[in-house]
């Protein structure tokens, strides 16, 4: 039995996220089974990603215990929120804009 990634199967998840701005927490481990970024994946299936959270160790594996800063992605320029430090849930703002409908992850707001 071959294990299969929700990121391989993206487009089947059109109704979630069409026509809605997408917050997406994610590290540098988000990748399809052929190494293909998350962020990628989402912008080629022209879904609209506004924001890119991150948390512990930030969007690039940094080392254990450094800061992590809010940034902007490269090439698509989404902002990209740290939640490390003393930020741990996205502001009240970032929350109205980007409404979750689907997460795994149980310390999320």
């Amino acid at each position: 039995m071959k294990t299969v990634l929700g990121l391989d199967r993206i487009e089947e998840y059109g109704e979630w996220f069409e026509g809605r701005k997408i917050g997406l927490i994610t590290n540098y481990s988000g990748i399809n089974s052929a190494w293909e970024n998350n962020i990628d994946l989402f912008e080629k299936a022209g879904y609209d990603l506004a924001k890119l959270y991150t948390p512990e160790h930030g969007l690039y594996g940094a080392a254990d215990g450094a800061a992590i800063e809010n940034g902007v992605y490269p090439g698509y320029n989404i902002p990209i929120i740290s939640l490390y430090g003393d930020k741990k849930k996205p502001s009240c703002m970032a929350r109205q804009e980007c409404r979750p409908r689907k997460c795994s992850t149980d310390w999320m707001w």
